[in-house]
């Protein structure tokens, strides 16, 4: 004679007992995390009322200042704001017109382009700007710092910071 099989018993509340854990776990998580908290409320404050044109603006790595170009003395250049006080004061002057700021990763410069005179770098704090590039366009760094990127005509170009191993990408 064949048995019947053997039905397994007692397994049956296996089942109910991990869905109840899991949705106690789930639970406490919540708990532990608290309620949701609300954004805090966008603060918005006037940085200056500087005559001119402001535009391109660059934040500094550590927030703490802002270059940006402007026209108030006709010829666009580039102009530095601490965001803790002051007024803005100019990076660079001259009757060449600059433009496109950007801070290095490390803030310790701004590279910037100057129309038909390729790519500048000047220390935020000043002093006198610096050819990197000669010919060449919207800069930008690599996030590391130690090369940058920029167009030059059509084509696309890198070089180290202080414009050495320039290399067409």
């Amino acid at each position: 004679p064949v048995s019947p099989p053997e039905t397994r018993r007692g397994r049956g509340w296996l089942v109910p007992i991990l869905a109840g854990l899991g949705l106690l776990a789930v639970a406490a998580f919540v708990w532990i995390r608290g309620p949701a908290r609300a954004p805090s409320p966008l603060r918005v404050r006037l940085l200056s009322t500087f005559p001119g044109s402001h535009r391109a603006p660059t934040l500094s790595p550590d927030g703490t200042m802002v270059a940006f170009v402007d026209t108030a003395k006709g010829v666009p250049q580039i102009w530095l704001k601490s965001l803790r006080e002051g007024d803005p004061v100019p990076v660079t002057s001259g009757e060449v017109p600059a433009g496109r700021p950007r801070f290095s990763p490390k803030g310790d410069s701004i590279l910037f382009e100057r129309r038909g005179a390729g790519l500048w770098s000047v220390p935020p704090i000043g002093g006198t700007p610096r050819r990197v590039v000669e010919a060449g366009s919207c800069a930008s760094f690599f996030p590391d710092g130690d090369r940058i990127v920029f167009d030059k005509g059509t084509e696309l170009w890198t070089a180290r910071q202080d414009g050495s191993d320039a290399r067409k990408v």
